[in-house]
């Protein structure tokens, strides 16, 4: 094909996902390094312009750093005084969200346009249904379109209408669609008249047989489950379509083929990520964009291998086929056995490592373990830790479900054969699913469909009105049903008609009077008298019940709540005359790491052991063999923990600590190391907090080393970080007293206790206070001064032992 002026040339590449690992120091450059690569590659082979098929963004919201970076990117290799050689001829108002095309606004110089769809990673929400892409889109950078909304009610509709693009005697119709909810664009598929394609109109100068159809979209194109219905077939989408890119399936399939399910009506390509998001067979696939050439009808792809991408090897074996050379009894010989594969596969992916490809490879060893018992997959990765990126998740465990063989049986038995199922899939659980399984037909009053798509807007676009929006308007829908009744069937509800009626059944029945339509196109069916009134007492009761443990926990982390837990008298009881029932204390140390924060955790359960033992008489003194039992006892716990959940980022650290306690340091080490892989995976306020309990358990690794500069390092940042760390606090002025600078740990402590007097007040920090008193202080009167204030303010459970005299 000539490189005339006629021939239209697009570099296409979909699912970047910047910003992906961007918390792991390995891994975090990894999207951005591809991303530029890609841009290089379209302006080294001098294309019109870059179409990226979704997910540009990994994140919903994703981190200013992510983009940042993302703009200096395109601004880097978008903004020249080249010449663009086509023009858009169709109506940019409806075809782009800014409304206009970059490279027309007269106020940038935009030599290389990108045109994107958004994917299900960075879709639209919000009330003002806005993106990430959205803010590259007002700054110029790429062309935003493909962002359809559902309109009308019941099943909805969708109208699709595509940018007419000329460039001298080829014709392009550009067809995009950004990703809906899989299950809602099938119905819309499915239902007649429900998607409507906008087609050129047909005129002399431009007649409708002329144009390229190009179609664009971001949806899953193979089941996920046996039977699912999430995915968008190639035999719902138009006829008259020449070419259609998949993108949201992240195996590379860059020789486009012809529709089997059409009939070959259209052909399909299917780029794949340019980086991968996770450890699957199909992302280990050598990945490259596209370059397409349009000429009139005619057209052509040629790939160009990536050569940034971190070289991902992916291997599967099953240890029921190597019997004569492993023991089930031994894992040592498993042990040994899978080392050995994986160094293997480390070797092959540094022979086939491109030059610009990073160092360190990613290894994933998918493991049959039937008849064999697993290993620490954790502890395993310890071995590979600065040979790989990933040493902590290379090997998978996993054995062929019992379901699949019974559904193969019942295939060769001559009953329907089974849908094929990417293995990624398997590992896939999404909270909407969870919830269809689990709260079927069990809620009173938000249907089903309403609540699992507010979590997915909660939880996957981190949208946190999503939850009060979704009863808001469940809400608003019961008044306005209520008012169209006229108040004679008070307390009904039309949320609970519309599952009812969609759910059908015996006590479906047709209500009289006008009633509007079911939000989810079954007949509306009238409850019984009083049903909705009782849900609602039901769900308020609930609702008081969560409020006041929100309230009790909130109580025992409060600092005001003096009254209510600490003694007031200045009279100090027994440790065991605590007034705060032990229940509500591990209520309090569970709750933190429900929530993610891991610090708080384990400080939190660290204090509570450390009263069990102090009520039980247990006392911790150096050479007393009961006492260090309880450590061997507790790594055993710990290590069948890790077994069963190896990515609680607390569970890791309680076991550096106990490591700590043993003497333990390459242990402990190894610990620390773990949670810190893991809070770098973490997102949101989870990794945060991860982040920094990670930090301080990296100071406590520092004082086992007596490395008193490195120890306080840790410790300050963890205070910059969160200034309420009374942990840290007590940890830096040890830091400071060792590094012989007694009058600095006097003032951090002083600083603490000032600051938060009720958090301090526990016995090693007032210990060391009086301690430093004593050395920096001792005829002032400020040990004296500081126990009377304890004494009066203490709660009942300190044991004031600590304030004796030095």
């Amino acid at each position: 094909m000539s490189d005339g002026q006629d021939v239209l040339r697009i570099l296409i590449s979909t699912d970047n996902h910047l910003g992906v690992w961007e918390k792991d120091e390995v891994r975090g450059d990894d999207s951005f390094n591809t991303m530029d690569e890609v841009m290089c590659i379209a302006k080294r082979e001098k294309v019109d312009f870059v179409l990226l098929g979704g997910d540009l963004f990994h994140d919903n919201k994703p981190s200013r750093q992510t983009v940042v970076k993302a703009m200096e990117i395109f601004a880097r290799h978008c903004m020249s005084d080249d010449p663009v050689g086509f023009r858009v001829i169709s109506d940019q108002r409806q075809n782009f969200a800014s409304g206009r095309v970059n490279f027309e606004n007269s106020n940038y110089n935009i030599g290389l346009p990108v045109f994107t769809i958004h994917g299900n990673h960075d879709d639209p929400g919000g009330t003002e249904n806005l993106s990430a892409v959205d803010i590259l889109s007002t700054g110029a950078l790429l062309n935003y379109f493909g962002k359809v909304a559902i309109a009308g009610e019941g099943v909805g509709k969708v109208r699709i209408a595509p940018v007419l693009i000329q460039k001298g005697a080829t014709k392009l119709a550009l067809f995009g669609l950004g990703n809906l909810r899989d299950e809602r664009l099938c119905r819309l598929f499915q239902t007649p008249a429900c998607v409507e394609w906008i087609r050129p109109a047909d005129t002399p100068d431009y007649p409708r047989d002329e144009w390229f159809n190009l179609f664009v979209l971001h949806q899953n194109r193979t089941p996920h489950s046996q039977g699912a219905k999430n995915y968008v077939k190639e035999s719902h989408l138009a006829r008259f379509l020449d070419l259609v890119i998949w993108g949201h399936e992240h195996e590379c399939l860059a020789d486009p083929w012809d529709s089997v399910e059409t009939g070959g009506a259209f052909s399909v390509l299917q780029p794949g990520s340019s980086v991968a998001t996770a450890l699957s067979e199909g992302e280990a696939k050598r990945k490259h964009v596209v370059v397409l050439e349009i000429m009139g009808h005619h057209w052509r792809t040629i790939k160009h291998p990536l050569e940034t991408v971190r070289r991902f090897e992916f291997e599967t074996v099953v240890l029921a086929e190597h019997t004569k050379k492993l023991d089930p009894e031994d894992p040592e010989t498993v042990t040994a056995f899978l080392d050995a594969r994986v160094s293997a596969m480390i070797a092959r992916a540094v022979r086939g490592r491109p030059p610009a490809s990073p160092k360190l490879p990613l290894v994933r060893l998918r493991v049959d373990y039937t008849g064999f018992s697993t290993i620490n997959t954790q502890r395993f990765g310890t071995r590979f830790v600065g040979q790989v990126a990933n040493p902590h998740d290379i090997v998978l465990w996993q054995k062929p479900p019992a379901r699949r063989a019974r559904e193969e049986s019942a295939t060769r038995a001559g009953n329907a054969p089974v849908v094929p199922i990417r293995p990624e899939a398997l590992d896939e659980a999404h909270i909407e699913d969870l919830v269809s399984q689990h709260l079927q037909h069990d809620l009173e009053l938000l249907p089903e469909v309403e609540l699992a798509e507010a979590l997915h807007e909660f939880v996957d676009k981190e949208n946190r009105n999503a939850l009060s929006e979704a009863v808001s308007r469940v809400l608003e829908e019961t008044q306005a049903a209520a008012a169209a009744r006229g108040g004679e069937e008070t307390g009904t509800s039309a949320a609970g008609e519309g599952r009812r009626g969609a759910r059908g059944g015996a006590d479906a029945a047709v209500p009289s009077g006008p009633t509007p339509p079911s939000r989810q196109g079954g007949k509306p069916a009238k409850p019984e008298e009083g049903e909705v009134l009782e849900s609602i007492a039901r769900a308020t009761a609930r609702r008081r019940l969560d409020l006041e443990l929100a309230a009790g926990h909130s109580e025992l982390q409060d600092a005001d709540m003096s009254e209510a837990i600490f003694t007031d008298s200045g009279k100090h009881s027994a440790p065991d005359a605590s007034e705060v029932p032990f229940a509500l204390r591990w209520l309090a140390a569970e709750l933190p790491g429900r929530a993610g924060r891991w610090m708080e955790a384990v400080s939190a359960f660290q204090a509570l052991l450390g009263l069990c033992v102090t009520q039980s008489g247990i006392a911790e003194r150096e050479g007393d063999a009961e006492a260090q039992q309880q450590y061997p006892a507790a790594l055993a716990v710990l290590d069948a923990q890790l077994g069963a959940d190896p990515r609680r980022i607390d569970t890791w650290l309680h076991a550096a600590q106990v490591q700590l306690r043993v003497g333990d340091l390459p242990g402990a080490e190894a610990s620390v190391a773990s949670a810190a892989f893991l809070a770098g995976e973490a997102e949101g306020p989870a990794a945060a907090h991860g982040m920094r309990a990670v930090r301080h358990a990296r100071g406590l690794l520092a004082v086992a080393r007596q490395d008193w500069p490195a120890a306080a390092a840790a410790f300050s940042s963890c205070l910059r970080e969160d200034a309420r760390d009374a942990e840290a606090v007590g940890d830096l002025a040890v830091c400071q007293l060792f590094n012989r600078n007694v009058e600095s740990g006097v003032a951090v402590l002083e600083a603490g206790f000032q600051a938060q007097p009720w958090a301090m007040l526990k016995a090693p920090l007032v210990s060391s206070l009086a301690l430093m008193y004593d050395l920096a202080r001792p005829d002032s009167g400020a040990k004296e001064r500081f126990g009377a204030w304890v004494a009066r303010i203490a709660p009942d459970d300190l044991d004031m032992s600590c304030m004796s005299p030095g």
